[in-house]
């Protein structure tokens, strides 16, 4: 099982890879190398696997390519900022700790100052005046690493406060808008990374393709308002019904998709069938009007992860299972 990796772990990682493979250190840079460092961009990770294979460092123009090509709009704004912020605080909490440093450095050179008077044959007077000295320098050296501790902590907070800021604007881009579910980015990635443990491990990977029938005929007949309706209800009985470790994503227009990890084709077959019976007794009422209550059914595919298949092998097949369960009638699950 992977280990789920901290939101410092992918900092550190990300500010190392920057160091290593960037010309130059923006918050634009930092955001590109963020996103290699999550590996969940596959296409990003891809284009920025080449650059480090060819040992040359990444230009702030091929920066700049990368950013817009992969990674421009609102929600990715907000993420470029919240972790320039994050640079920002890092810096911050550097400085403070030189400053600590430093204040350590002339502290202790103050020690030795007074050690090589005390060694000497001092009047009491004189005596009394190094001890008063070295007394206030010491107040003035906790005072200053008091300041310096208390600037670390309001640093570590910050940091603490914008990487939960940054967790949630990440979730908002995975998320379908209108369902609820995760997207069809975050299922592209999550398959690919779950093939690769499935393989990795010698556990089943199962996949269900789930097609909401004569969706079409219900926005022409009803409108897009009630079809939204239809897009939520669905959803809602898919979310209610996986657990765990599943992971479930509105896949297409009214397609929906659910990985089931450590799951073998009868048991992926009999939650795929659960499903349907789920949706199919429930109804969708049409706001504002007098006509009876919608009833919906859908068609599903199911297909388990083969010895040496691919992500694309598995898609596939639930795919063509999914066509033969509505060439067979609809509402009815097929197995491939």
């Amino acid at each position: 099982m992977t280990t789920p990796v901290s939101n410092a772990d992918v900092l550190r990682l990300a500010l190392k890879l920057m160091t290593a493979h960037a010309e130059d250190y923006r918050p634009l840079t930092y955001t590109v190398w963020y996103e290699y460092a999550l590996r969940v961009d596959k296409p990003l990770c891809e284009r920025l696997e080449m650059v480090i294979a060819s040992g040359q460092r990444l230009s702030g123009a091929a920066t700049d390519e990368i950013y817009a090509h992969y990674l421009a709009g609102r929600r990715q704004q907000i993420i470029s900022k919240a972790q320039a912020s994050i640079l920002q605080t890092l810096d911050d909490m550097s400085e403070a700790i030189g400053e600590a440093h430093q204040n350590t450095g002339r502290f202790a050179g103050h020690l030795r100052d007074f050690t090589d008077q005390a060694v000497q044959p001092l009047s009491p007077a004189l005596f009394n005046e190094s001890v008063r000295v070295i007394t206030e320098q010491a107040r003035q050296s906790g005072d200053e690493l008091s300041r310096v501790q208390a600037r670390l902590r309001e640093s570590e907070a910050e940091v603490n406060r914008l990487n939960v800021d940054l967790a949630q604007v990440r979730t908002e881009v995975y998320i379908d808008a209108l369902s609820g579910l995760f997207n069809r980015r975050r299922f592209d990635a999550a398959l690919d990374a779950l093939v690769q443990q499935a393989v990795a491990e010698s556990q089943p990977l199962s996949l269900i393709l789930i097609d909401i029938d004569e969706f079409k005929l219900v926005n022409d007949q009803h409108g897009h308002v009630l079809g939204d309706q239809v897009i939520r209800h669905v959803s809602e009985s898919i979310r209610a019904s996986v657990k765990g470790r599943d992971i479930a994503a509105r896949y297409g227009g009214d397609e929906f998709a659910v990985l089931l990890p450590e799951t073998e084709l009868q048991g992926a077959s009999t939650v795929a069938d659960y499903l349907r019976r789920v949706i199919e007794r429930q109804r969708v009422e049409e706001p504002f009007q007098d006509r009876a209550a919608l009833a919906i059914t859908v068609s599903i595919g199911v297909a388990t992860l083969k010895s040496g298949e691919a992500a694309t092998g598995i898609l596939g097949r639930a795919d063509k299972a999914l066509y033969q369960a509505k060439k067979e009638g609809r509402n009815r699950v097929a197995v491939a």
